[in-house]
């Protein structure tokens, strides 16, 4: 005899059990109406799971910035290994609203201890790059305030003109204002 209960009948196989949400539907087949009733429960929260949306991961994110933003770019590589060592330490795994300051401060004495301030710069700013690119996708609601400054890098560097630098000046001057200045 056919029962009442949504979702839930009786066929000559067993109970037929059936879930459906926004277009979405799940069927399974069970042999007791306790069993049917406790599946259906089961299958509706499989649908209500597959409504919520899916966490973008950081892997993925850098995959697609990888292929979107620098495809084309001359140092891909440098960059492709830049990113590969940034979730090394991080991970793939982590969804890009759970990356905290510590992680990324974390990342950034780790790169310390292998490179100078210049090159950590850089790696630190190619992964804010991907996250940029995620939050121009939809994928990250809001962008970090609290990404870490830039380290200082220090670009003055001392000048010394050479010997055949000096001569050239000389004869310049020799040649335009005169012995007089050229000394």
């Amino acid at each position: 005899m056919p029962t009442t209960t949504p979702g839930i009948r009786q066929t000559k196989r067993g109970w037929e059990v059936s879930a459906s949400k926004n277009g979405r539907r799940r069927t399974a087949l069970v042999q007791t109406k306790a069993a049917a009733i406790t599946r259906r429960k089961e299958l509706q929260l499989q649908l209500e799971d597959l409504q919520k949306p899916v966490a973008y991961c950081l892997g993925e994110a850098v995959k697609a910035s990888l292929r979107g933003r620098w495809a084309q770019a001359k140092s891909f590589d440098t960059i492709e290994c830049n990113l590969k060592q940034c979730l090394n330490f991080l991970g793939d795994d982590p969804p890009l609203e759970q990356l905290h300051e510590e992680m990324v401060l974390g990342l950034r004495e780790h790169f310390l201890s292998i490179n100078q301030n210049p090159t950590v710069n850089k790696k630190l700013c190619q992964l804010k790059s991907v996250l940029i690119d995620a939050h121009k996708r939809g994928k990250l609601a809001v962008l970090p305030s609290w990404w870490p400054t830039r380290l200082k890098v220090d670009t003055v560097k001392d000048r010394v003109i050479s010997d055949k630098e000096h001569q050239g000046f000389v004869a310049w001057f020799r040649v335009h204002a005169g012995e007089e200045i050229a000394d």
